[in-house]
Parts: C-alpha cells; sequence; structure tokens
C-alpha cells in the first residue's frame, strides 16, 4: 500500500501558542500526516473511476500523485467572449456544441452567454465539457471537486448523462471524478472506487441506478414562462394548442406544445418547442417525454409530426425506433450588419431542420 507523507510547516507565534495552551494540543502532533492507499487498476481496462472520501481525506493529493497533469482544477474563462468562444481553437463549432450537450448542458441561450453570467450548475457542466474537450482520445481526465458547488439534483443528472455518453463512446476520454459526495456512486456506476477514508480501493459500484418517474399532464400556457429562455425560440406561442409538462417529485422537468398541422387534407398533430429545465438535461427524458405526448395523439388516430434541429433532438429521433425522419429541409436567411468602419455586410445563414413522424403502432408500448 503505498503512503505519502505529509509535513505542514510550523509557526511559533504567540496565536498559536495560546491556542495550543487552551486547548491543550501539541501542534507537533498534527504537523505530520501519512495518507495510505490501494493503487486502482488505472492499467487496466476502465472507463469511469472514482476518488471519493469526506473534506480533509486527502482526496487532491492522491489524485495528483496518481495522475499527475490530468487533474483538472479549473480554468480562467474570458469574461468577454462566450462561452464557447473559450473552447480550444482547433474545435469545431459542432463538436463543441456536441460535448456540452453530451454532458447534460443543452441551453442554447446559455452557450453564447459569458462564463461568468451562468448559474452554478451551469458553469459546473461547461467545465467538465472542456474539461473533457482537452487532451487527445483515450486520455484520463480527472475533475477535482466534482458536483462541490451544485445542488444534489444536478449532481446526480449529470453523472448519469456522463456516465451514458462515456459507455456508449461518444465521449472518447477516461473519466475519473473526484468529490466528497458518496449519493453519487449509483449515479456514476464506476469501474473502481477508491474511498479515501479507509484508504481501500474496491470494484464497480454493485447498486442499480434508481429509476426516475416522470408524470405528463396536460397544462396551461402559463408553464411556458417557466421554460421559454431555456429554449432557442422566444417568440409567443399562439393560445390555441395544447401545452403538455412533465413533472419528477412535480417539479416541472419537462415542457411540449402541440398544434394542429394539415398536410394534404389529412388532419395530423405537430409537437413542437420540446424543452428540458437544465438540471434534467442529458439523461433521455426529453426524447421519451416527446414519444409519450405522441402516442396520445396516436392513439386517437392523429399522424403525430416533429420537426427541431438541435443535435441531441435529431440524434435522439434518429436512434428511436418509435419515429422516422420523413423531411430534411435546408433553409437560408440573409442576415445585414454593420462592420466597425461603418460599411454594411451580408451573411447567409444556412438553417436544416428535420422532420419527423411517429411510426404506426409505436403508441402501444405507451399504454
Amino acid at each position: 500500500m503505498p503512503t505519502i507523507n505529509l509535513e505542514a510547516p510550523f509557526y511559533d507565534s504567540l496565536r498559536v501558542q495560546k491556542t495550543s495552551q487552551n486547548f491543550d494540543c501539541d501542534p507537533q502532533i498534527y504537523l505530520k500526516r501519512e495518507l495510505k492507499y490501494d493503487v486502482p487498476p488505472l492499467d487496466s481496462d476502465w472507463q469511469i473511476g472514482l476518488i471519493v472520501g469526506p473534506s480533509g481525506a486527502g482526496k487532491t493529493t492522491v489524485a495528483r500523485q496518481l495522475l499527475g497533469e490530468s487533474l483538472y482544477t479549473g480554468f480562467d474563462w474570458a469574461r468577454d467572449k462566450a462561452l464557447i468562444d473559450n473552447f480550444p481553437a482547433d474545435m469545431t463549432t459542432q463538436q463543441i456544441n456536441f460535448v456540452l450537450t453530451a454532458v447534460g448542458f443543452s441551453s442554447i441561450p446559455a452557450w453564447i452567454m459569458p462564463y461568468n453570467v451562468l448559474s452554478n450548475g451551469e458553469k459546473f457542466r461547461a467545465d467538465l465539457a472542456l474539461a473533457l474537450s482537452l487532451g487527445r482520445e483515450n486520455d484520463v481526465v480527472a475533475f477535482d471537486e466534482y458536483t462541490s458547488v451544485v445542488d444534489r439534483t444536478v449532481a446526480k443528472t449529470a453523472s448519469m448523462a456522463l456516465h451514458k455518453n462515456i459507455k456508449k463512446g461518444r465521449i472518447k476520454r477516461r473519466f475519473v471524478a473526484v468529490t466528497c459526495h458518496y449519493d453519487l456512486i449509483e449515479w456514476l456506476q464506476p469501474d473502481w472506487i477508491l474511498d479515501m477514508e479507509s484508504g481501500a480501493c474496491s470494484g464497480g459500484c454493485q447498486r442499480l441506478r434508481p429509476e426516475i418517474h416522470v408524470e405528463i399532464r396536460k397544462t396551461g400556457k402559463e408553464f411556458w414562462k417557466l421554460f421559454e429562455r431555456h429554449h432557442y425560440l422566444r417568440g409567443n406561442i399562439p393560445a390555441c394548442n395544447d401545452y403538455w409538462c412533465g413533472f419528477i417529485d412535480d417539479k416541472p422537468a419537462c415542457f411540449t406544445v402541440v398544434t394542429n398541422l394539415q398536410i394534404r387534407s389529412i388532419h395530423a398533430k405537430r409537437v413542437s418547442r420540446l424543452v428540458v429545465m437544465p438540471e434534467f438535461q442529458g439523461i433521455g427524458i426529453g426524447g421519451k417525454f416527446l414519444s409519450a405526448v405522441a402516442a396520445h395523439y396516436r392513439r386517437n388516430n392523429w399522424d403525430v409530426y416533429a420537426n427541431g434541429r438541435h443535435a441531441a433532438f435529431v440524434s435522439f429521433m434518429r436512434r428511436s425506433p418509435d419515429w422516422k425522419q420523413v423531411c430534411v429541409n435546408k433553409a437560408g436567411r440573409v442576415v445585414r450588419y454593420k462592420k466597425d468602419n461603418g460599411t454594411r455586410e451580408y451573411q447567409k445563414i444556412n438553417r436544416t431542420t428535420y422532420t419527423f413522424r411517429f411510426r404506426r403502432g409505436a403508441d402501444k408500448k405507451y399504454e
């Protein structure tokens, strides 16, 4: 069992002497410390590791000893740049969008804001995405103080999203979380766990991840106000629609709108404005919620369509056996703006929108 010997300097000041005398504390005893720990199987075939223990147990010290420069402790984010402009210059916009979505950070409006104006939960996911963007394929990325500044809902859903995307090969990194939170074990599902309270290293999590139950209710238009700022389309929605909201533990988690759609004299419905609250992004509830709503109308003999262009939406719909892609619309618009020297510039922006149809018979699994 390896040992790290730590020794702090002793400052023999008047205050130190008085404090030591008042509490009968010999400072020389506490200036030296040994950290003993089992070495994790870093040379074996693993994808996710966890170094966990109470505060002051030596997690960061051991992580630095084991992983060296692979330990991510923070980044100096520019205050005068959008979040996505802080990522490495050799990354394409599509790659940046993907890694942000993969860690459960799918709020496009937040991507174009400076890092310093984001919430703590958004900052955590941005740091996590950046850490996973550094280095090369299959490199080890260790993240210190993992989920320490976010609420437990964000911590658990972010861990679930990270586990899913690493295990499915979408994030090609080996990841080590360094944290004091034991409640993440069943959500992160690591391949090995180094518990610094005892110094013992054990195999992966033997517990099943808890199920997430979403209660779907038909609601009013007023719920859109809760979700509006997290969607890239901020315009008003008509009052003649149906509005659906998904609740987790009675807390609004996802929202969508259903409108009438006329296609070749066949009555159909279109689901749109799918939004998932940031604390629940990345765990797959948005797509299943959308399918459950579509199944409700399909059982009443409506054809149901959905369209969008968000990468996470398109990826889910293409993988889902419930939906079939029926159309790709490549539209464009011309943007005019003024340069600093006063000259006018024109730029054409192409936007591709994908349309999917809910398959007939797919509604039976949602009965």
